[in-house]
């Protein structure tokens, strides 16, 4: 299989597969020029969450960004998503389901990168220097879903 949630990427019709994106960032970082992905936790919705995970970060240690920045996917009214959402085709996961979507998206990430996970969408702030990082991003993430870390409120989340 190849690395990348495919199914995801048509779903949200991003326009590229898995296999362009990636040879893109691989070709601007063969060029010297540092390179910065976008990772929506959430995006595939509850179903996929953590199939979404585990295939995006196959794909970002293919890449292997300078940066790696998750945001967490919120409903744009007017987009299809939001209309598959507003119908009930699309099941968003909740606070801690995305924590545990971050989780597994840490846990299989293996190259060299800067994550961040700030994003005022996010509901719990991360940031670190993979791989170096790991243990401490996964004890963060661990905390906020045992309830030993409060949780970003839902209204200092609004864009």
């Amino acid at each position: 299989a190849l690395p990348g949630d495919e199914v995801t990427l048509a779903a949200v019709d991003k326009g590229a597969s898995v296999a362009e994106v990636v040879e893109a960032v691989q070709r601007a970082s063969g060029a010297g020029m540092a390179t910065s992905v976008m990772v929506l936790a959430g995006l595939a919705g509850r179903e996929r969450s953590l199939v979404h995970a585990r295939r995006t970060a196959e794909a970002v240690n293919r890449m292997e960004p300078t940066h790696t920045a998750v945001l967490t996917y919120t409903p744009t009214p007017g987009s299809p998503l939001f209309d598959r959402f507003e119908r009930g085709a699309l099941e968003l996961p909740g606070p801690l389901e995305v924590l545990e979507e971050i989780r597994e998206l840490v846990r299989h990430l293996r190259c060299r990168t800067h994550f961040s996970c700030n994003h005022a969408s996010n509901h719990l702030p991360l940031d670190g220097r993979l791989p170096s990082a790991r243990a401490d991003l996964l004890r963060s993430l661990d905390a906020g879903l045992a309830g030993r870390v409060r949780l970003r409120p839902e209204w200092l989340r609004s864009l």
